[in-house]
């Protein structure tokens, strides 16, 4: 995996849900209520960007009402899930560094900047993943020129928010610890779909045990899919994980988290590293071609997908430290990719309130 990439998903479709038959298994489950309409008008905020289509300043009109409505078709009406989702980020000592995250363990919990609709104090926001998917999805509505199927990633997610007095700018929350709580269930902002690209990494979410159990213990969840019969009350960040993460809380101060201190032609979080600036101002930087040899690959040929990895040990998280300066070649990104797929509205989806 080439470190100077955001993210990994594995490329492999041998992990098939068909649409319909999601749905139809998960009738009644909260989580599903309304997961068809928010993963189509997702995808279409993210078709609209890729293909240089006007955003328009009302919410998209999704569905069959009129000759103009959008849609968004899925190739072979199939959702492709995957496991693993790796995540690369700039460390506060800008390292590359790698966060390994998987639904099906207690590593799943990740932290973004807060979307700009959100009227809190708080530079963060914090959720739980319930699943990692890709979609071959095909634009339908004006401005559609062909029917070509675009590869589109997306995390499903489960929101935290913050618990009442404690929302409050990160740096000034050193008496106690944030706490969060989980949304209620029927709450519209309870789930809902994120770009893995405006993932900032890992973090480490504990219960607060005091507050004990929302519901009792052994009570049937409601929700298969959330498990939300195992929630607390109260939830803890611990900043204290690691040096990073604590960095992170000290706003401003980490060399690497450019984006907690400037803005460059507003440009998104996940555009904001040291490397991507430098590209994006015609400076001319070192690759970030690690100094010391890469781990084994646990996979033998480096054929298999990461889906098919079953091992403990490759649920953990993943520390890879690769120094900026460690080469004279300056990075190369002919094809675009390598970033993302150009700016998404991310006024409309995550926004970054620091890239005024």
């Amino acid at each position: 995996m080439d470190p100077a990439v955001h993210h990994h998903i594995g490329v492999s479709e041998h992990l098939k849900e068909d649409f319909r038959s999601f749905l139809m298994n998960n009738r009644g489950d909260p989580a599903i209520t309304h997961f068809s309409q928010d993963l189509e008008r997702h995808l279409l905020l993210r078709l609209k960007t890729l293909l240089d289509l006007p955003q328009g300043s009302e919410e998209p009109s999704v569905g069959l009402q009129s000759p103009m409505a959008e849609r968004v078709f899925y190739q072979k009406d199939t959702l492709y899930r995957h496991h693993i989702l790796r995540v690369n980020y700039t460390s506060y000592d800008i390292r590359r560094l790698q966060d390994v995250l998987n639904p099906r363990t207690d590593h799943r919990d990740i932290i973004l900047h807060r979307r700009r609709r959100l009227s809190t104090k708080h530079e963060y926001q914090y959720a739980r993943i319930l699943g990692v998917f890709h979609v071959n999805a095909i634009y339908h509505g004006p401005g559609h020129r062909n029917y070509i199927a675009h590869r589109m990633e997306f995390v499903w997610v489960r929101w935290f928010q913050l618990s009442d007095g404690h929302d409050i700018p990160a740096q000034q929350g050193w008496a106690r610890l944030s706490h969060l709580s989980f949304h209620s269930l029927g709450d519209r902002d309870a789930f809902g779909f994120v770009d893995p690209k405006y993932i900032l990494r890992a973090c480490h979410i504990v219960p607060h045990f005091r507050s004990g159990l929302r519901h009792p213990e052994g009570a049937v969840s409601l929700s298969n899919l959330a498990q939300n019969g195992k929630d607390w009350h109260t939830y803890c960040v611990n900043r204290f994980v690691d040096r990073d993460n604590l960095m992170r809380y000290h706003w401003g101060l980490g060399v690497g988290h450019t984006s907690s201190r400037t803005s460059f032609d507003g440009l998104p979080s996940h555009q904001t590293d040291p490397v991507h600036l430098a590209q994006a101002h015609s400076v001319e930087v070192p690759s970030m071609e690690s100094t010391r040899e890469a781990p084994p690959n646990p996979d033998g040929d480096g054929n298999k997908e990461d889906d098919e990895d079953t091992g403990d040990s490759d649920y953990e998280s993943e520390q890879e430290s690769l120094d900026l300066d460690s080469s004279s070649e300056s990075d190369e990104d002919a094809s675009g990719e390598r970033w993302g797929s150009g700016n998404e509205d991310y006024d409309e989806m995550y926004g970054n309130d620091d890239a005024q």
